[in-house]
Parts: C-alpha cells; structure tokens; sequence
C-alpha cells in the first residue's frame, strides 16, 4: 500500500492525486501534489494554480524554456496586460480611429531578451501600427532577474517602475483590494497622460 500523500493546499486534508507537471527551463519539476479540487487541467496535463497560471498567462505558443520555478514574471506580466487591456486598448483606439490605414495589434505575453542577450524579460504590449511602420507602443514588463519590479513604457519612453503592493507585504499580510486598485490605477492613468498629450500623437517608434 503506497504512502498518504496529502494535498499540497493549504489546510487540505485530501490526498495528493495528481503531481505538478510543470518543468521549469533548469529541468525541474513543480513537487506538488493536489487532490481532484485544487489541480488545474490543461490540455490533458495537470498544474498546479500557480504554473497553471503560467501555462495559461503562454497560451499555445510556450517557450522552449519555462520561467523558473519561483519566478513569477511572466504571470505577473500576464496579471497586469490583462488588468490594464480595456484601457490602453480604449486610448490606443483612438489612435486608430484617426488613421485609417493604421491598426491596433495586441501582443499576447512573449518572452523577451534584453539587449546583450543576458536577461529574459516577459512583456505584454500594443502596437498602433499603419503602412509607415509602429505608430504608438505601449509595453509592460516584468524582468526574470527581478521578478517583482513592472517596468512600464510608451513609445521608447520608461514612464514607470515599481512593484505592486501585493508583492511588497509582509510574509502573510493580505493586500487591501484599495491598493491593489490604486496600483492598477495609478499605471492606467500614467499611459493615458503620456499618450493623450498633443506631442505624443504621433508616437513613432
């Protein structure tokens, strides 16, 4: 008879029936176990909730190298292009609306290198592109080497950094909802001011 494994949930008393299958980009695997309620399935493998977050931040296209194990850059960009999508797509369509050769095209998260190669880097970004090239670009990022810092830009501007208030609480203090509003807000409202004034349209990259 094979050894009770519990559940890697917190205050779960179920056993552990489905293993992480998450692999980082070193070759290691996830070595949680979670019962039938708190594993997550994708595509026929089964995660748990924070490389499933992960897996779903990729989408179909996955990197050959997955975010180490610990790291939380590309969920945490995905997180805040999701958050921040209706906004930056409702200014950037304004854009659009005035151009009408131009597009708006919205990048899904992707692994980026930084100049030099050195450092991988997980952005989120819009592009107002028309025949003449990238016309505005917002990106938000989350550097691997530094997983709790967003690094946000337009055009070829860095307009922010800093690390969301969830991130920075102390081990095991909850974050108030308010502030992780503020934070959100607080991004929002910067790519808004820098793209709606007058010399800032059009951004060409």
């Amino acid at each position: 008879m094979s050894a009770f494994v519990p559940c890697s949930a917190r205050n779960c008393e179920a056993g552990g029936t489905s293993g992480c299958n998450y692999i980082d980009r070193r070759q290691r695997r996830c070595g949680t176990a979670w019962c039938a309620d708190h594993h997550v399935r994708i595509a026929g493998f089964d995660y748990c909730r924070r490389h499933a977050g992960v897996i779903r931040a990729l989408g179909e296209q996955l990197p050959a190298g997955l975010p180490e194990l610990n790291n939380r850059a590309a969920s945490l960009a995905a997180y805040l292009g999701d958050e921040l999508n209706g906004r930056v797509v409702n200014v950037l369509g304004r854009a659009v609306a005035s151009n009408s050769e131009a597009s708006l095209v919205n990048h899904p998260v992707r692994l980026v290198k930084t100049p030099g190669g050195r450092e991988r880097r997980w952005q989120r970004s819009w592009n107002v592109v028309d025949n003449t090239g990238v016309v505005s670009r917002v990106v938000i990022e989350v550097d691997e080497a530094d997983d709790t810092v967003v690094l946000t830009s337009v055009g070829s501007s860095r307009i922010g950094r800093g690390t969301p208030p969830w991130i920075a609480r102390r081990e095991g203090e909850e974050t108030d909802p308010e502030r992780r509003a503020a934070f959100l807000e607080a991004i929002g409202r910067s790519i808004e001011m820098v793209l709606t004034r007058p010399e800032m349209a059009p951004t060409r990259i």
